[in-house]
């Protein structure tokens, strides 16, 4: 299934000079992968054709005797990260080599026999993309790309495109506090093998209107949001999400990683004594500050971990001077986490986005087509909101509202007498460390409940930090100094090796 923000030519065979036999003259042959790239420096739209080509040479004279060659055009939005688009290239292409492998076989040449064109690494491809994307050339000309300057939208623009959101179908209006037309057609046709025709046409309804929407919000910039604006935009998003796909992943990770900014209000005689203050936030605070995340609104709050402890420091930015505590928090109840799986991720490549997106490909094959297309709809959008690149600007954050008003719907427990499990978290690729590690954004239920305890905390000075630098996973984005350890935590009390 191609992901559903990206448009494609129709996939055509460009030459076909292949005879059915040979007998004659000794030859030669390889596979030659051809593309080209059209960069989003002057619009938000890249251009990406693949032209995977079988050569057949004589073996004395090196002469071109027959070719093979298919061509595929794919267009797509620039307004992601690099590392999101350098992966979706790297992923178009496979998908073109595919075809090309099949429609190769179905010449019925003997020179095809046996032939199968293998796809290149990610590393192989990546710095003939990153060439291809002029991706220096806003340190050395100026020019910066469509994704790192994309300008401000004014008020009276956000206003207008608001004001002209499509408006909401009567299949997603409530009959009564808890039902709309599109839930009882969605549950009737995964809980029947004979789709009614009238429920599918619900559905396929409901599709376009999500289409148009998606695509329309998407023009909103969330950054110069006004909170006049941001209240009709929630009270718009309370009908659009009345509805989503529900699919989960059990997840088992024995250690994940917190890093808190001490506070001077953490502290009893200049030492964080609490564990409370490493844990989630309080929910009263987190109201106080009226601030979003990229999975909770200023109306709850979540506990957030990464899987590596640099990613930990990465994602949560602490600057020069400050003190942080890297706390390790380890699930001794061996029990796994009910997470909601952020599916679709287009190029990004990392263990759980893989197994993810194979999940969901699979879960579509027993699902009719409007059904899968449904899902898709949902899930094309919010996972490209989650791993966007983005520098929050405005007071409140607004700039993740999409995927805070998402996650909130999601992690709220399900009514007691229904059949699915509640959600213990979503885990989702960190957009700080180009997508390839992962993090997690937890209920306090989980922490509540002890499934995961806190094992070590080290306190840090940062001397340094380079956030900004490529580095390798396995280092620091920052220079740490060494200045305290625990030695036990017991009853949310840490000793440390330096009390006397």
């Amino acid at each position: 299934m191609l992901h559903s923000e990206v448009s494609r030519s129709p996939f055509q065979i460009k030459h076909n000079t292949l005879p059915e036999s040979h007998l004659g003259q000794w030859l030669n042959d390889e596979f030659k992968l051809e593309c080209r790239i059209k960069p989003a420096f002057d619009n938000n739209i890249i251009m990406f054709e693949v032209c995977p080509t079988f050569l057949v040479y004589d073996a004395a004279s090196k002469l071109e005797l027959y070719r093979f060659q298919t061509d595929t055009v794919f267009s797509f939005s620039g307004s992601h990260s690099k590392s999101y688009i350098r992966g979706l290239i790297y992923y178009l292409t496979c998908l073109s080599i595919d075809e090309f492998n099949d429609a190769l076989k179905k010449t019925k040449s003997l020179f095809g026999i046996s032939r199968h064109f293998e796809k290149p690494t990610v590393e192989e491809i990546e710095p003939y993309v990153n060439d291809a994307l002029k991706n220096d050339l806003a340190e050395k000309h100026g020019i910066v790309p469509y994704w790192k300057n994309s300008p401000s939208k004014t008020i009276e623009e956000n206003d207008s495109l608001i004001s002209s959101l499509p408006p909401i179908p009567s299949s997603k209006l409530f009959i009564d506090k808890v039902t709309t037309e599109e839930r009882i057609a969605i549950s009737h046709c995964l809980t029947n093998n004979s789709q009614d025709e009238k429920y599918l046409s619900i559905i396929k309804s409901t599709i376009e209107f999500y289409k148009k929407c998606f695509t329309h919000l998407k023009q909103i910039d969330l950054r110069s949001l006004n909170d006049k604006q941001h209240e009709k935009l929630l009270d718009y998003l309370n009908f659009v999400l009345n509805t989503s796909p529900i699919i989960n992943n059990d997840v088992t990770v024995q250690l994940i990683y917190r890093v808190t900014i001490v506070r001077d209000n953490f502290l009893e005689n200049g030492k964080l004594r609490n564990t409370k203050f490493v844990s989630y936030p309080p929910l009263d605070i987190v109201k106080k500050n009226g601030v979003y995340n990229r999975a909770n609104s200023p109306a709850t709050t979540l506990f957030y971990a990464s899987l590596m402890p640099q990613v930990a420091v990465r994602e949560t930015h602490p600057r020069e001077s400050q003190r942080i505590i890297l706390s390790t928090w380890q699930n001794k109840s061996q029990k796994p986490l009910k997470a909601y799986p952020i599916c679709l991720t287009g190029g990004i490549h990392n263990e759980y986005a893989d197994r993810n997106n194979y999940a969901f490909e699979e879960i579509c094959k027993t699902l009719h087509p409007t059904i899968a297309e449904w899902m898709e709809c949902f899930f094309s959008f919010f996972s490209s909101e989650f791993i966007k690149e983005s520098e929050p600007s405005s007071p409140k954050r607004y700039d993740y509202l999409f995927t805070a008003f998402f996650s909130d719907r999601l992690l709220q427990p399900f009514p007691e007498n229904s059949n699915m499990p509640s959600f213990d978290c979503i885990v989702y690729p960190s957009v700080a460390w180009n997508h390839i590690p992962d993090n997690l954004a937890i209920i306090p239920d989980v922490i509540d409940k002890n499934i995961y305890t806190i094992i070590d905390a080290i306190e840090y000075e940062v001397l340094d930090t380079w956030y900004d630098k490529k580095i390798d996973l396995n280092e620091y984005p920052a220079d740490l100094k060494f200045i305290r350890q625990s030695v036990a935590i017991q009853n949310n009390h840490i000793s440390w090796n330096d009390d006397c």
